[in-house]
């Protein structure tokens, strides 16, 4: 928006999806599997995002097999006030969170589902979570 561009085109999620896919793509590329990293979105979001926006999902699934995630979490959104760089309404979320259910699913990962705690708590759970998948 500093660049002059309006809200509508920088969410514009047919003309930013690809971009963002992409860099997706790169940044796993670039990523150890010895390392533990934290994501806060995978590849397999773009299945997601596609259908949200009216794209068909299935041109890029093959991608979704490349890199297999030890843990997958999904949290329960915090609120947040509207303030004009987010314009996503209460549907949206519910379809958002159902489908990356669904198709984290569907790429056979069991999620963690991560309830709307005090930061600190959150933080805790999310690595007793992964403390527990590396000693499996």
């Amino acid at each position: 928006m500093a660049s002059g561009r309006r809200l509508e085109e920088i969410l514009d999620g047919k003309a930013t999806e690809p971009c963002i896919e992409k860099m997706q793509l790169s940044i796993e590329q670039r990523l150890r599997a010895s390392d533990v990293t934290f994501l806060d979105r995978a590849f397999p979001d773009s299945l997601t995002f596609r259908r949200l926006v009216g794209r068909n999902p299935h041109e890029i699934l093959a991608e979704c097999f490349h890199h297999r995630y030890a843990s997958v979490f999904i949290l329960d959104q915090l609120p947040f006030q509207l303030d004009g760089a987010r314009v996503d309404d209460d549907v949206y979320k519910v379809l958002l969170d159902e489908w990356l259910v669904r198709d984290y699913s569907a790429l056979e990962y069991s999620i963690v589902r991560v309830p709307v705690l005090p930061p600190q708590e959150r933080l805790a759970l999310v690595l007793e979570k992964v403390s527990a998948q590396e000693q499996k």
